[in-house]
């Protein structure tokens, strides 16, 4: 009933090889609740796949788009932080292109078998099968679709938590004699390596400075961006997703053997695992994440 105040202390005191990061909170931080103790997962409670995208014998819309078949897969982690259990929940899915979020192409649900335990969680899974002709995405072609989710409750009156995910469809194979293609096409690589920060601007993760630095790229050549040497922000993978460009994110340049005495190897053994895991259950957002790259030779 009172005015709670939360207090942040950041040191960044030592030499490390990070000296261009700043010291503070340089990327947005929230502080979220819930109306319900039955919730999915913060971090990580959807994870959408796309594993087996189909080209319609590479044909074209009439917006020169090609188009696709795919299984859409989203997998929920649904938490239940109250001390008892709850009832089944059940989980509906709407899918639709970001640029036209009132023409639904495909919907779906699934329902726990029973409730979830106090203080417990459960998985639910939902495939969505191609009910109709999907817009890949790609470089040319950056279409994006969102998943809807909805969490339902019998005896909360209906739904509980609604969220939405971006993603895309593509296809992609990599041959030794033709080299790389997405969507069909033989495509090369031209990538340039980016780091965190803003230049002039600082660390701070602005949006339209993260937006306009993949623009620049994307209108001198470049199709492909590499982090250095870190995950990078959520607005610049947002950039990344609407114009078209692919990306490989680096966890970190320091394993067991650091450049300065405070570098990130005096942590890698306690926080690589996290960190990593952390980085693919952000991948679910990424339409084309080239690959993550763990070690740079």
């Amino acid at each position: 009933g009172g005015v709670n105040t939360i207090a942040v202390r950041v040191n960044n005191t030592g030499a490390n090889s990070r000296w261009y990061s700043g010291s503070g909170l340089f990327r947005p931080v929230s502080l979220l609740t819930t109306t319900s103790d039955v919730h999915l997962a913060t971090w990580g409670g959807v994870y959408i796949t796309t594993p087996d995208v189909k080209l319609i014998s590479s044909s074209l819309d009439s917006e020169n788009t090609t188009l696709v078949h795919a299984t859409t897969y989203i997998s929920l982690v649904v938490h239940n932080d109250g001390k008892s259990d709850s009832k089944p929940v059940q989980a509906s899915v709407k899918l639709y292109r970001s640029d036209d979020p009132n023409t639904i192409v495909a919907t779906g649900s699934s329902t726990t078998d029973k409730g979830i335990p106090a203080s417990g969680s459960a998985n639910l899974s939902i495939s969505i099968p191609p009910k109709t002709a999907l817009a890949a995405w790609g470089p040319s072609q950056p279409v994006l679709y969102t998943a809807e989710v909805s969490l339902s409750l019998a005896e909360a009156g209906g739904v509980i938590q609604t969220v939405k995910e971006v993603y895309g469809y593509r296809s992609f194979s990599f041959s030794a004699s033709t080299g790389f293609a997405i969507n069909g096409e033989a495509m090369k690589l031209y990538g340039g390596c980016v780091h965190h920060d803003n230049g002039p601007l600082g660390s701070k993760a602005i949006a339209r400075a993260e937006e306009r630095r993949v623009e620049l790229l994307k209108a001198n050549g470049y199709n492909a961006i590499r982090t250095s040497h870190n995950p990078v922000s959520r607005a610049f993978v947002e950039a990344c997703n609407k114009h078209g460009v692919m990306l490989m994110e680096e966890a970190f340049d320091c394993w067991a053997q650091g450049k300065n005495v405070d570098d990130y190897n005096r942590h890698f053994e306690e926080w690589w695992q996290r960190d990593v895991t952390s980085m693919v259950i952000a991948s679910s957002d990424r339409p084309f994440c080239l690959s993550h790259c763990l070690l740079v030779v």
